[in-house]
């Protein structure tokens, strides 16, 4: 939806609406509305609707990225998807569980984590390594803290 006319502010636009928030943002809405509805039993699992949900989009992007030599594409956008797959729906269950004033930080990380993952996508894209390095490894711990929070509580 976005055209990019540069390095700067343009690709950051870009990269947060056609990189992260149209794939992402659809099937968080759609899990959102079904379970309002009543589809799901209790406890559904918001990352596995989503993460499942990207599969058309993945395997449709990977095809028309496939032609370009720049591994961002077909090696960090996934990372990033699954991240905010599993970030959101921690941080959205976690303020669902939560009392008012840590609802607000919580509320937060879930708005900011789609910013840190557009910046990520701009810092590798303008070849700044070590601020792409630093916001993926964010993302990707708070997708792993998501995972143990996760594993953990299967075993109780």
């Amino acid at each position: 939806l976005v055209k990019t006319g540069g390095f700067g502010f343009s690709l950051w636009v870009y990269a947060l609406a056609d990189i992260v928030l149209i794939p992402v943002l659809p099937p968080f809405l759609l899990f959102a509305l079904l379970s309002v509805l009543g589809f799901f039993k209790d406890r559904a699992d918001p990352a596995g609707f989503v993460l499942f949900a990207l599969i058309p989009a993945g395997v449709i992007r990977a095809a028309g990225w496939s032609g370009q030599d720049s591994p961002l594409y077909l090696v960090v956008i996934p990372l990033l998807w699954t991240s905010l797959a599993l970030g959101i729906s921690f941080l959205a269950r976690l303020a669902l569980e939560s009392f008012f004033p840590r609802v607000i930080p919580l509320l937060a990380a879930i708005l900011v984590t789609p910013l840190a993952a557009a910046a990520c996508f701009w810092a590798f894209y303008r070849q700044m390594g070590p601020l792409g390095f630093t916001l993926l490894a964010l993302l990707s711990a708070l997708s792993l803290i998501a995972l143990a929070a996760a594993r953990l509580s299967r075993r109780s």
